[in-house]
């Protein structure tokens, strides 16, 4: 098999990725950015800019608190040689390439004292309803399995009632929400690159509760969108 990982260490360590790189981005602009931050006035980030530096960096750290307070896994450990596909999409995707175009410094004071809009902040209060929304089916899957169990049992309350991976769904939201605030085509990627996935691994999930579970599991419950798909 050779050497192995535990999932909460692969996991913590994909979600160091974008903390990372989002704050040297954020906090290095004069470095990083050393020309356009030679041309722009003060103040250096924009009101969106720290927005959504707040929003990425609470949305991982709510990630790394699940997987050492929340989160229970079937299997103990993962092939070591897998880590680095695993990082992938939240170091290059959702970290360096996201990052670096959207804390570039503002080029003109104007643009720099820009306020954000209503819709983007009723955008900031979506965000928020779906990463709340997310941690409570995380905490409703953990009570589905006592410590040190690899019981399942079918998953019922809130988003369950609809679809058969809710945390996904709403996983969706936050960053279709964030896609739309910002208006950036890399966010927008990394929302799409992250729903086909999602999509997947909720089929294959939705598949196996009908497999395990057969006439006791609501045969109703769509897989990831309510009433469609």
């Amino acid at each position: 098999l050779g050497p192995q990982v535990s999932w909460t260490a692969v996991f913590l360590t994909e979600y160091a990725g974008p903390i990372l790189l989002h704050s040297l981005f954020y906090y290095g602009q004069a470095w990083l950015y050393p020309a356009a931050a030679a041309s722009s006035a003060a103040p250096v980030h924009t009101e969106l800019q720290t927005v959504v530096f707040a929003m990425n960096v609470a949305h991982y750290l709510k990630r790394e608190l699940e997987t050492l307070f929340v989160h229970r896994f079937s299997n103990a450990t993962m092939p070591l040689r897998n880590l680095p596909k695993n990082c992938f999409h939240y170091w290059v995707l959702g970290g360096l390439m996201l990052a670096y175009p959207m804390y570039v410094p503002p080029a003109h004071r104007a643009a720099a004292l820009t306020p954000m809009t209503t819709a983007q902040w009723a955008c900031v209060g979506i965000w928020l309803w779906a990463e709340l929304s997310n941690l409570l089916t995380h905490l409703t899957l953990r009570r589905l399995r006592p410590p040190g169990s690899k019981e399942r049992r079918v998953p019922y309350g809130y988003g369950f009632n609809r679809v058969a991976c809710p945390n996904y769904t709403f996983e969706i939201i936050g960053w279709v929400t964030m896609a739309a605030m910002t208006g950036s085509a890399v966010v927008a990627l990394f929302a799409a690159v992250g729903a086909i996935q999602m999509y997947f691994w909720a089929c294959k999930k939705d598949a196996r509760y009908r497999k395990d579970f057969g006439k006791t599991y609501p045969a109703h419950r769509k897989i990831l969108i309510p009433y469609l798909l």
